[in-house]
């Protein structure tokens, strides 16, 4: 079912009130959920980055179905976040995070970052390590919702 999968597989960009209903399931009974997050690479917080960065959104279809989200931005000239990720959960465990990867990460190398991170859960680095992203820091569990998370990067080759 994998290679079907993947073959039937077609990511387009979208815009954010497309994706929020599948943020809601990652993020549930948060209340407002922004476009964006003011999170920076290894902690901290930096508001500016909702006015120097915009937002990029992808769906990935199967059979004209939205399987699956993903979303980034910039948080500095040269680094870019990958938001979140979501896959429905019938379609779990066929690759398909892979190909939302890559998107997201061909983004981020349009917008001249040289790295792309994120802060995923502890149950979902898997598919971050398999995607070639590198764990930086051990698990946070103090002011996390939906932890343990950790910080994770990749390097981006253009």
């Amino acid at each position: 079912m994998t290679t079907e999968l993947l073959r039937k597989a077609k990511v387009k960009e979208t815009n954010f009130e497309n994706i929020l209903p599948f943020w809601q399931k990652l993020w549930p009974n948060t209340g407002t959920i922004s476009d964006m997050s003011s999170i920076r690479y290894l902690g901290g917080y930096d508001v500016s980055i909702y006015k120097k960065y915009k937002p990029t959104f992808f769906n990935l279809y199967i059979d004209n179905r939205i399987a699956g989200v993903i979303s980034g931005h910039k948080s500095d000239p040269e680094s870019y976040r990958l938001r979140g990720i979501y896959i429905e959960k019938e379609y779990r465990g066929n690759s398909l995070s892979s190909i939302l990867f890559k998107s997201i990460e061909k983004q981020a190398i349009v917008e001249n970052c040289t790295n792309i991170w994120s802060f995923p859960r502890k149950e979902s680095l898997f598919s971050y390590e398999s995607a070639g992203y590198i764990r930086t820091t051990e698990f946070i569990t103090q002011g996390i919702d939906y932890g343990p998370n950790c910080f994770v990067i990749k390097i981006l080759n253009s």
